[in-house]
């Protein structure tokens, strides 16, 4: 009596029985020792050499249960904004990374394998992007000089999904450099520039009369 399992780590298991002259199967088999590859309740019969005979039984089973093998990933692309994506593996009972990495700084296609205590496996794999293209920043303003008649100028920026005016000036009055940084939704930004020029000099205007 006693109990055997197959698994995916051991695919076959050898029965030996004892304390018989000769012995009969109830796989039909006459050796000591047979091999067996399924899940089944086995029987013997030893023979002695008076002709005397008793049965014994054993038990094999079999768990050859696969694990389902997922990876979770903090962010499926690298970004300015993520610029590490942490990997975990779920639904075996150990695991090894093919990349040997759980924190990823590079794009490509990371895998593990999944064990579980029966020696059974299963691979999962996951897809890393990369999207770090800043944006095109450019602005444009209403006019590029203030004047007499020019006495504010509306600045424009595009390119970019968001934006940052340094002053947070939209409208200027006064000349000067104007700074804008663009973000865009991964995170990358970028910045552009616009001189704004004044002339407000009036014109010298002169009188002069006529001789009597």
């Amino acid at each position: 009596s006693g109990n055997k399992e197959i698994n995916c780590s051991m695919t076959k298991v050898d029965l030996t029985a004892s304390g018989g002259n000769t012995y009969k199967w109830s796989t039909g088999e006459n050796s000591n020792t047979i091999s067996v590859i399924n899940s089944d309740r086995y029987f013997v019969t030893a023979f002695a050499e008076n002709g005397c005979s008793s049965t014994a039984s054993v038990s094999v089973s079999q768990n050859t249960t696969i694990p389902t093998v997922s990876i979770t990933s903090s962010a499926n692309e690298l970004t300015c904004q993520n610029s590490i994506i942490s990997l975990s593996a779920n639904g075996a009972d150990s695991y090894d990374w093919t990349n040997g990495e759980m924190e990823v700084t590079t794009p490509g296609t990371y895998t593990v394998i999944g064990y579980n205590g029966n020696g059974c496996q299963a691979i999962a794999s996951v897809e890393i992007t990369k999207n770090v293209e800043g944006p095109k920043v450019t602005i444009r303003p209403s006019a590029d000089k203030l004047t007499c008649d020019v006495t504010a100028i509306t600045l424009q920026a595009s390119g970019a999904d968001t934006y940052n005016w340094d002053g947070g000036k939209l409208v200027v009055t006064n000349s000067g450099t104007y700074t804008v940084t663009g973000t865009n939704n991964n995170g990358c930004s970028a910045t552009a520039s616009v001189e704004i020029t004044q002339n407000v000099e009036g014109p010298k205007v002169t009188i002069r009369p006529s001789a009597d």
